[in-house]
């Protein structure tokens, strides 16, 4: 964290470089709650980290399978490619961009500096309920300004 910036630490992205695969839900369930901490620096969070959670309900047999590799392996790089969100500044323009999905809604907050070079500032994803997922596309957007 700087004055200019705040960007994750690099100790924490190696430890999930290291991180190797799972052998029950008690880690998976660490490693989601370890990939939650840092959400605001991941963008589409939701999405990405969707097939994980499904893997931990209770109605679910745990299976480790080529897709849970991938997606492990998706969600790792993610960690390591992270973006260094900028601080808000109330000078400059703001731009809230909102996408949704058929479960998630996902919203990226940035700002232009002086030079006119767009920033991330935040960066926020939430899974919806299952009577959210059926409303109209318009709808599900204005959930995240409510």
């Amino acid at each position: 964290m700087s004055i200019e910036e705040l960007k994750m630490n690099s100790r924490k992205i190696q430890a999930v470089v290291e991180w190797s695969t799972f052998n029950n839900l008690t880690q998976i369930q660490f490693f989601i709650d370890f990939y939650n901490f840092y959400r605001r620096f991941i963008k589409n969070f939701s999405k990405i980290v969707h097939l994980m959670i499904w893997l931990i309900q209770k109605k679910i047999i745990f299976e480790w399978n080529e897709i849970c590799q991938m997606t492990f392996n998706h969600m790792k790089k993610c960690m390591i490619k992270t973006l260094i969100l900028r601080h808000f500044d109330q000078t400059c323009k703001t731009i809230l961009e909102i996408k949704s999905f058929n479960y998630v809604n996902d919203e990226v907050l940035s700002q232009y500096d002086d030079e006119e070079i767009l920033h991330s500032i935040a960066f926020y994803s939430k899974n919806m309920f299952s009577a959210e997922s059926n409303y109209e596309i318009y709808d599900k957007e204005l959930l995240i300004i409510i």
